[in-house]
């Protein structure tokens, strides 16, 4: 069908903040921090810079799945909105799995060159219980360019110091699972002078499952994968489905983390017949949670694993963001090595996400909203209270420096 591109041209003002403060939740940094990663400092800027002031930075963006491609059509899209039309805020909206945050990444790699100080991604985790407000977002991204600064208690102190930061910065901001126009708007950069024409000093690129209305945004519907596209997907993770692909594809409603989690299952598991797989896809009778293709792949590979891997990856749901082999083994009360052991065996079945360039893990949020509900009675009691006492344990160390 045809493709759908939403413009608004009108121009609007930056609503109140989120009054919650931003201490409430710095207990959990370590996991709440996911996204904000500095990896290269660039020379600071003039005056202040010299002085302790803000040290421009180029924050990294997660790692594309190195099975990504296609999306030749949303592509062109967000160049179209970004270059012909000028927008500064570009939406990707679509259902969980479809692969939104990977295109918005590709996309800014795309266009890095033109704004050359910061690459800056923060996942909002809007699709969990445990989403980040306002105030916390915008002292992370402080943070990360003034990592010793006092954040202010008061939501209007907080935004000018927040605007400050990104004041003189060229940069691409990457907000991924935004829950609303609102919480959109009150982390936009401000726009600066002279930029009423041309590329601004700022690209915002956000991702959502909600579609969402902000004034001069350009957004961008993201579809199932095209037919071809989710055969490439399928031929690339699992060479041998043979005749069977295009049962499976359908299987798996052409989403390409279905697809990622079936082709990941058929190649590492050669007893799998291919023949009877889209049966035993359709067979399972979706939940309330997700419904559909994504569930029915998800069941299927927790049905797949031995009892002792369903345990550990159940546990992992307490974990709402990014975290560390050292934190894994502190929740299931494992050796660092038997860990490192049960880790690599999710991450090589596609249950678990690795960032290769910081080694930290993450589940997707499609995959955690799965988890969570099936961690529950004495297992979830006990995996949030080694959850806790890891995270208390670090503060007390960071606190003894």
């Amino acid at each position: 069908r045809p493709r759908r591109t939403t413009v608004q041209l009108s121009a609007g003002r930056i609503p109140t903040r989120d009054p919650r403060p931003v201490g409430e939740t710095e207990a959990a940094a370590s996991d709440g921090e996911a996204s904000l990663r500095p990896v290269e400092e660039v020379s600071p800027v003039d005056g202040p810079g010299r002085e302790g002031g803000p040290t421009h930075r180029r924050l990294q963006l997660p790692t594309l799945a190195s099975d990504f491609f296609g999306r030749s059509v949303e592509l062109a899209e967000l160049e179209s909105a970004r270059t012909l039309s000028h927008f500064r805020i570009l939406g990707l909206q679509g259902a969980g799995g479809l692969g939104k945050t990977s295109l918005a990444v590709a996309f800014a790699r795309r266009v890095a060159a033109d704004y050359p100080d910061a690459l800056l991604h923060l996942d909002l985790r809007g699709q969990g219980d445990r989403p980040l407000s306002v105030a916390e977002a915008q002292g992370q991204i402080i943070r990360a360019y003034r990592p010793f600064a006092r954040l202010p208690e008061h939501e209007q102190e907080l935004q000018r110091l927040y605007q400050s930061v990104l004041g003189e910065i060229r940069g691409i901001l990457l907000l991924d699972n935004v829950t609303s126009s609102q919480q959109l708007q009150s982390l936009l950069p401000a726009a600066g002078s002279g930029e009423l024409g041309g590329l601004g000093r700022w690209l915002t690129i956000f991702t959502t499952r909600q579609p969402l209305n902000v004034p001069g945004q350009a957004l961008v519907h993201v579809d199932p994968l095209p037919s071809n596209d989710a055969r490439r997907l399928l031929q690339t993770l699992a060479p041998r489905v043979g005749t069977a692909g295009d049962r499976i594809i359908g299987g798996c409603g052409q989403v390409p983390l279905a697809l990622r989690l079936i082709g990941t299952l058929i190649q590492r598991h050669p007893e799998i017949s291919v023949e009877t797989l889209p049966a035993r896809l359709v067979s399972r009778q979706s939940g309330p949670l997700l419904g559909g293709p994504v569930e029915n792949a998800l069941r299927l590979c927790f049905d797949l694993l031995p009892e002792n891997q369903q345990k550990h990856w159940r546990a992992l749901a307490v974990f709402p963001g990014f975290f560390d082999l050292t934190a894994a083994a502190a929740v299931w009360k494992l050796h660092p090595d038997l860990a490192a052991e049960a880790l690599a065996q999710l991450t090589q079945n596609a249950l678990v996400e690795q960032d290769q360039a910081t080694g930290r893990y993450r589940l997707h949020d499609v995959v955690l909203t799965f988890l969570e509900s099936r961690l529950v009675g004495v297992e979830q009691r006990e995996a949030r209270h080694r959850f806790a006492a890891h995270y208390q344990s670090l503060l007390h160390e960071a606190e003894a420096l």
